[in-house]
């Protein structure tokens, strides 16, 4: 009883610790790279959602934003978000413009008139966003109806599509060129900055974030793969698609992983042989076996769409199954003494 008191004892710590101290624990940052495959390679391909399109702002004024809009207007889309972050110039002309329109939604970001729910860690990187505000850009742009609340969550992850692979990207400088507007009707239009004309390489990172989907996402060095307006766009589709992601909390977390841990104690406890060698390459088995199925229930579980966060797991079953393997160790040389006096 002693041995998995200390067992619980280790696990608390580690959990308390990664949770207070966030840091890769391993090198490579297996959670990272877990997180990754997850939204790039362990679901079917999404295709392009013809309900969102997203329209590059480019260096364009607000004067000529508005003109464009005013085009837009005219076949009657959904909803139109636009990004007035992104917006060099005029940024104002559209605020009094539409500030009363019901279709147009105007979203800044920074301090405190920061109007968009996609939330930035230190690093750089978008995984959630919040629902506290319903005047953020993307709730508002998104069909939310009462589906938000009921659900009570602050937070929420977004569920990663892509950018252009996934969304209709369009310039918005091009929409005169267009033979037919109708492609926009009844559409939710998003309008930003993502990329399409590029004046200046400091303007493409200026509101570009890390996401998921980043080919570097579990290295420390890694350049933004996602533009503002094409976050927003995922949160949209994430909304009105109702497909949210579902993450397993804390103590349920905690549970698992001491579930896991008294597993591979009673494990290494029960199976031993005489040749010390042997049962190190048994225990190395036993811990690379709990990880490999470990890794098989968080793919199994994102399949779906629930989200099992354990950056602490690999690490928790290591400190155990050494203090496991010297403790054993102990009482097994310590008997051996007793019986030979």
């Amino acid at each position: 009883m002693k041995r998995y008191l200390i067992v619980l004892l280790f696990v608390l710590i580690i959990v308390g610790c990664v949770q207070n101290y966030p840091m890769p624990l391993f090198k490579p940052n297996l959670p990272q790279i877990i997180t990754h495959n997850l939204f790039n390679n362990l679901r079917n391909d999404p295709g392009v959602n013809d309900s969102i399109v997203v329209l590059g702002s480019s260096i364009l004024t607000g004067q000529e934003i508005k003109e464009k809009i005013d085009t837009l207007l005219t076949v009657h889309p959904k909803k139109i978000a636009i990004n007035l972050c992104d917006i060099r110039r005029g940024a104002s002309d559209l605020i009094q413009a539409y500030t009363n329109n019901p279709v147009v939604v105007l979203g800044e970001c920074g301090g405190e008139k920061d109007l968009f729910g996609r939330l930035i860690d230190d690093h750089n990187v978008v995984t959630h966003f919040r629902t506290d505000n319903p005047n953020y850009l993307e709730l508002r742009a998104a069909n939310t109806g009462s589906t938000i609340k009921d659900r009570g969550n602050a937070l929420e992850r977004i569920n990663y599509y892509g950018s252009f692979d996934a969304f209709l990207t369009l310039d918005l400088d091009q929409i005169d060129a267009l033979a037919d507007l109708e492609v926009f009707r009844n559409k939710t239009i998003l309008i930003g900055y993502c990329g399409i004309v590029a004046p200046d390489a400091a303007h493409n990172y200026r509101n570009a974030h890390i996401t998921p989907l980043n080919r570097a996402y579990d290295q420390e060095e890694r350049a933004p793969d996602m533009f503002d307006i094409h976050i927003a766009a995922n949160i949209v589709r994430t909304i009105n698609e109702r497909n949210f992601i579902y993450e397993v909390n804390l103590l349920m977390r905690i549970a698992f992983m001491l579930i896991c841990a008294f597993l591979l104690v009673l494990l290494i406890t029960v199976i031993r042989t005489r040749w010390l060698l042997l049962n190190l390459v048994i225990y190395l088995v036993l811990y690379l076996l709990f990880i490999v199925a470990g890794t098989f229930l968080i793919v199994l579980l994102f399949s779906k769409n629930i989200y099992l966060d354990i950056p602490e797991y690999a690490i928790v079953l290591f400190v155990v199954a050494v203090f496991t393997v010297f403790h054993n160790q102990f009482y097994t040389t310590k008997e051996t003494r007793t019986q030979q006096e």
